[in-house]
């Protein structure tokens, strides 16, 4: 055969494959051949050696006990097809276990979490769960755990006093503004007569309606999802101003402490949005402390973004404003940004004060 002076031509080279082809097959037939002669060897010896232990038992106890070749073989029979279940189980569960763990590496490289969010920024607006139920389960944790330990990065980066500082926040409500709408920051920090077992409970029963700040919120309102596995929790519904919430939260409770972390989910496989639903990004860290006189210390922060559409339209302010209660009809443009933070005080303020009955001591 010629050869090409570059080279093995295309002609060598299919020869060569299927050389390697045969030689490999070749290879596999020996080894099996191996294989069933090694069986037949075994097999021989297991026969040599019930035949001796048939001789060596006394002749009654021997026919008492001694089964029939049937018998024999179908236990091995049995024996074989419940192996090859069982090998057959175990692979689907390895099977199962890489899909999981490709879907995972994913789902990871695609959700970015920012440790400071910009809510002016689309980056934080890219939250998904998956479908899947064990992904979903575990993406859950993942987001929970993850602002969970970035928990007192927040706090310190927002300017949040020291744990044994005498110095407190009562409550404060800071606005920026910029072309991609508003961010608003909640921040507060004291210590108060409530037990924390009461902080607990009034944490969890004013959550939409007050730490969430769903304006519009009520108990009878559909809720797409509502799902409760461990220390997380799901709920989604739609406002009657067509704001899609969805938020994720995780609790972290010890004797001492309790950490609540809320974060929207933005795109999620199992609970799809109407075109006409608008979203904003919702993110919030609850610490409540024991303290040793029986009081507890409370730090709160929590961030929101203007609302916007599915396909990242920023909603005008005017329109957003009422998901909060607040009219800003008859405001002046050119005062709209000055107007909406006081009201929203106002609106808040009330709802603080309405919600504070439930506080249980």
């Amino acid at each position: 055969m010629k050869q090409h002076e570059d080279g093995p031509t295309a002609e060598d080279i299919i020869h060569a494959a299927v050389a390697l082809k045969w030689e490999e097959r070749n290879r596999s037939m020996v080894e099996y051949r191996k294989k069933k002669k090694m069986e037949r060897v075994q097999l021989r010896e297991t026969i040599a050696e019930l035949e001796r232990t048939k001789k060596a038992m006394p002749a009654k106890k021997a026919l008492a006990c001694m089964l029939s070749w049937k018998d024999v073989a179908k236990a091995l029979q049995e024996g074989r097809r419940m192996a090859e279940i069982q090998q057959t189980d175990l692979k689907r569960r390895v099977d199962d276990h890489e899909a999981l763990v490709r879907e995972m590496q994913r789902w990871v490289l695609a959700s970015h979490i920012e440790i400071a969010p910009n809510p002016a920024q689309r980056s934080w607006r890219n939250v998904t769960l998956l479908a899947n139920p064990t992904s979903r389960q575990l993406g859950k944790e993942w987001i929970c755990k993850q602002m969970h330990h970035n928990m007192e990065r927040m706090f310190d980066q927002h300017g949040f006093p020291a744990l044994d500082a005498l110095e407190t926040i009562d409550w404060e409500l800071n606005f920026t503004f910029s072309d991609q709408g508003f961010t608003s920051v909640y921040r507060r920090q004291l210590s108060r007569d409530i037990t924390m077992e009461a902080s607990m409970d009034y944490i969890r029963r004013t959550l939409l309606s007050v730490q969430v700040f769903i304006a519009h919120y009520s108990p009878r309102l559909h809720k797409e999802i509502y799902d409760i596995q461990g220390q997380t929790q799901q709920v989604a519904l739609v406002t009657p101003r067509q704001d899609f919430v969805n938020i994720l939260c995780g609790e972290f409770i010890t004797h001492d402490q309790y950490v609540l972390v809320v974060q929207q989910i933005h795109d999620d496989e199992s609970c799809t949005r109407e075109p006409t639903h608008r979203q904003r990004n919702r993110t919030s860290w609850h610490d409540i402390r024991r303290l040793p006189n029986g009081r507890t210390m409370w730090r709160i922060l929590a961030l929101q973004s203007q609302s916007f559409t599915s396909t990242g339209r920023v909603i005008q302010l005017r329109e957003d404003a009422q998901d909060y209660g607040v009219d800003l009809t008859d405001c002046p443009d050119h005062l709209l940004e000055a107007r909406f933070p006081r009201l929203f005080r106002n609106e808040l303020t009330r709802r603080l004060q309405q919600a504070t009955p439930l506080i249980q001591r």
